[in-house]
């Protein structure tokens, strides 16, 4: 409720995505996260932006770590992370070593996990193929969506959503695969 048709829109598999991946890595529930340190890969982007939000204001992670560019750095503190690392400083895993419980890779750079994840921490890669972890698939129509309904209600997480009209979807792409998009990009039909 209140959130618009673009945001509802953009909501249900970035948000399941980060959900089940969580699950996934036996972080279940309010506060399950606390004590606990994290990175996520690409903390500005479309799944990435939701899962800074739960992670540090519903799951209570002490720690959350975010991959962004310099330029998306203050986005991904708005959105709950604690420390930012520029993705292009090709010597931030050496400077984290070791630090994290887990890593969440939203962003194809689960590389870095053996690195910068603790002996016996946990990786979960949506975007990279052929590392091990723990697996994710998202499931269509889960009620799991629903357990977030009062923290969207509340605005404790609360979507990042770019509106183009379906007609300008080369610019979308363009916007896209250029980086400059914070949360996520939605195409309007026309009415």
């Amino acid at each position: 409720e209140g959130l618009g048709a673009a945001a509802c829109a953009a909501l249900p598999v970035s948000l399941l995505t980060t959900h089940q991946a969580l699950a996934a890595m036996g972080v279940t529930g309010p506060g399950s996260g606390r004590g606990k340190s994290i990175l996520v890969t690409g903390g500005a982007g479309g799944v990435g932006h939701l899962a800074l939000q739960l992670l540090r204001h519903h799951f209570g992670f002490a720690e959350v770590a975010a991959t962004c560019s310099a330029a998306k750095a203050d986005c991904c503190r708005a959105f709950g992370a604690t420390a930012v690392v520029d993705y292009n400083d090709t010597t931030y895993p050496a400077a984290y070593e070791k630090r994290f419980d887990f890593l969440y890779d939203t962003a194809g750079d689960a590389a870095v996990s053996k690195v910068v994840v603790k002996d016996g921490g946990q990786l979960c890669s949506i975007a990279a193929f052929g590392v091990e972890g723990v697996p994710v698939h998202v499931l269509r129509g889960s009620p799991d969506l629903a357990r977030y309904e009062t923290l969207l209600q509340n605005r404790v997480v609360v979507p990042k959503v770019e509106v183009f009209e379906l007609e300008n979807y080369k610019a979308a792409f363009a916007r896209l695969e250029g980086g400059r998009v914070v949360g996520k990009i939605v195409l309007r039909m026309p009415q």
